[in-house]
């Protein structure tokens, strides 16, 4: 296996709590349906600073910060901040997010590049009959 293989399988294999600080909000930021932009104008914080501890491992959030992204992301504070406890993600679109296929799911989303999401998302989109392959088709969606 490549070092590049074996870091892919390990992010992979990764469960919330061994998520970084980082890697939780844009998880968080995922689950959410929310860009940095949106969550840091809810939170009152600039997206520079979500953007920070998003990309620079280590980066901490100021108390004021944590609070903040915790009541935008609808999360305990703690979770943001330590992975623990897990997070309240349920009511997502109105469906309960609390078993681990629907946080796998989530997960597993978040690990793919921008193509691969918006293929899914018509594959997705297709086996729930929210629209047929030709409506994809028609308005130059497929990716």
């Amino acid at each position: 296996m490549t070092p590049t293989t074996t870091a892919r399988t390990r992010q992979k294999n990764k469960g919330l709590a061994a998520m970084t600080l980082g890697e939780r909000i844009q998880w968080l930021l995922v689950v959410r349906q929310l860009t940095q932009a949106e969550a840091a104008k809810l939170a009152g914080v600039s997206q520079s600073a979500i953007s920070n501890l998003v990309r620079l491992p280590g980066r901490q959030p100021s108390s004021q910060t944590l609070l903040a992204l915790a009541k935008t992301l609808k999360c305990d504070p703690r979770f943001i901040a330590s992975g623990s406890p897990s997070p309240d993600i349920s009511s997502v679109q109105g469906h309960h997010m609390n078993d681990g296929e629907n946080i796998e799911l989530l997960t597993l989303f978040e690990q793919l590049d921008q193509p691969k999401r918006m293929q899914l998302l018509v594959i997705a989109r297709v086996l729930a009959g929210t629209v047929t392959p030709q409506t994809f088709h028609r308005r130059g969606d497929t990716s």
